[in-house]
């Protein structure tokens, strides 16, 4: 890998408005509470699972027509846009001028 395929990797992952391990995370984590963390048994376990995996196509449809949105934090928005902010602050100054290069 080149160092401007570096650079630019960088700054895709910067921009990214979603963070794919936290959303695991947080959906592993709500599923752990909704399953009161193990203390279930086998069928309420099963049942627990169908229902997840009925809801997780009526979410892709919707975030793939744009109809919903993930649910973050006001403080974490903000933070994410800072960072977007810099991010693009650093693309145009430092990324551009080092593939003109």
């Amino acid at each position: 890998m080149g160092r401007v395929d570096a650079v630019a990797a960088v700054h895709l992952v910067g921009l990214q408005p979603v963070r794919t391990n936290n959303d695991c995370e947080g959906w592993h984590y709500r599923l752990n509470a909704k399953a009161k963390h193990g203390r279930l048994n086998l069928y309420q376990l099963v049942q627990l699972l169908s229902t997840e995996a009925s809801l997780v196509s009526i979410q892709v449809r919707l975030l793939s027509e744009g109809t919903t949105t993930r649910l973050q934090r006001s403080s974490y928005n903000k933070l994410h846009t800072r960072l977007n902010k810099y991010c693009r602050t650093i693309m145009t100054t430092v990324i551009v001028p080092l593939i003109a290069y």
